[in-house]
């Protein structure tokens, strides 16, 4: 990397690997909430070993989407083998994991990972979306890091706003407008 272009190189990865961190740190946050809510919900329908679930639930919520399915299993597990076997005990367990994965995904992890990659939330569930369809498993896995990366690419150099002074508004305010620079 040539000199003069160094201190910008290395700012931009720093800004990518407060990325990086930031989604990792927010993923583990999250993992957390989950299984505690987990393990206190279980608790409230008294499902044996609730808190050991919780447990359980916090590691395979940091597996994207598989984690849903195998926490779905292990409680359902638990509760055959603990509980009697109703109706109502076994579809307690599937609409707690559920539940509690649906209010992560639309609301918590946009929230807390959003805010910790520096991507708004809507944009967050939008590039799983759209990276899941073209990519499958791997682009679920790989979309927020890489929005969050690009995003923090591209807020590096991307030209600065100049102010346009003809362009006011009733009030009086000036507009901002995005223009590229020459350099000459």
């Amino acid at each position: 990397i040539p000199q003069r272009h160094r201190p910008a190189f290395i700012t931009t990865f720093r800004g990518i690997d407060k990325v990086l961190y930031g989604y990792i740190r927010g993923q583990s946050l999250v993992a957390v909430i989950i299984g505690s809510l987990a393990a206190i919900l279980l608790t409230i329908f008294g499902v044996p070993y609730a808190i050991l679930i919780g447990v359980i639930v916090a590691f395979l919520d940091l597996i994207p989407f598989i984690g849903l399915l195998v926490s779905i299993i292990v409680v359902e597990a638990f509760i055959i083998l603990t509980m009697p076997i109703t109706f109502s005990s076994i579809s307690i367990g599937f609409l707690v994991i559920a539940g509690l994965h649906t209010f992560e995904n639309y609301y918590l992890g946009p929230k807390i990972v959003g805010k910790g990659v520096g991507i708004p939330p809507v944009l967050i569930i939008i590039s799983i979306f759209i990276f899941g369809y073209f990519l499958g498993f791997l682009g679920m896995i790989i979309a927020v890091p890489l929005i969050g990366s690009i995003l923090r690419f591209l807020r590096a150099y991307r030209p600065a706003p100049i102010e346009q002074p003809f362009l006011r508004s009733v009030t009086g305010t000036h507009v901002i407008v995005y223009a590229p620079t020459i350099n000459s």
